[in-house]
């Protein structure tokens, strides 16, 4: 699966032939054939896109080479990503002041789970300490207070934090499939921050 659902044009390289030797599939299949290149350096079968035949493809790698990294490197390979965790945002005071906070999500590129990371992660992700080849991370901002739905003063509508979050969500699932799924509560860590002071009982 693409990490986009639509390319323009010029984010595309087309038409592009390999006699071997510089290609393999995800199984380790050398391949020979034609091939296109994205600008986020997504290389896939066939000279254009079709989402029933088009495989990805990734740097060929000979079998004697394989062997030997894999000997030499093995030990390192343990230890050289950590694996992202799963967390749940906590609501500050700070937060409820500034109304919005930032929330952060991770997908495996092979694996349709997804589920939220914090900014330590995301910048791990960015920073490639999370195998930036093996997940992707999107983010969005998420209103935490104000008018719950959408206001109308004339002609012009102001938008509440349901419809706000509604259209977070939806551009968020634009570059993860799949996170819609995910987020069904627009109104999620939603606080009220029309405090009322209780009476003096004294």
């Amino acid at each position: 699966m693409r990490l986009k659902s639509y390319y323009p044009p010029e984010e595309i390289t087309t038409n592009l032939f390999t006699n071997g030797k510089e290609w393999q599939t995800d199984d380790g299949v050398e391949y020979r054939g034609s091939y296109h290149r994205y600008m986020t350096k997504e290389v896939y079968t066939g000279a254009v896109w079709n989402a029933k035949t088009s495989k990805r493809l990734k740097p060929y790698i000979s079998e004697i080479t394989r062997d030997l990294t894999y000997t030499s490197l093995k030990t390192r390979l343990r230890t050289k990503f950590i694996m992202p965790w799963q967390v749940t945002p906590v609501i500050t005071p700070e937060d409820r002041t500034t109304g919005n906070i930032n929330r952060y999500f991770i997908k495996k590129i092979n694996d349709a789970a997804i589920f939220e990371i914090d900014k330590t992660q995301f910048d791990a992700h960015a920073n490639n300490i999370i195998d930036s080849n093996m997940f992707y991370t999107t983010k969005l901002i998420w209103y935490i207070t104000g008018a719950v739905n959408d206001e109308t003063a004339g002609a012009v509508v102001k938008q509440g934090v349901r419809s706000k979050n509604l259209t977070q969500i939806a551009f968020a699932n634009q570059t993860m499939p799949g996170l819609a799924a995910i987020l069904t509560d627009p109104l999620q860590f939603y606080t009220d921050n029309d405090y009322k002071v209780p009476p003096n009982i004294n």
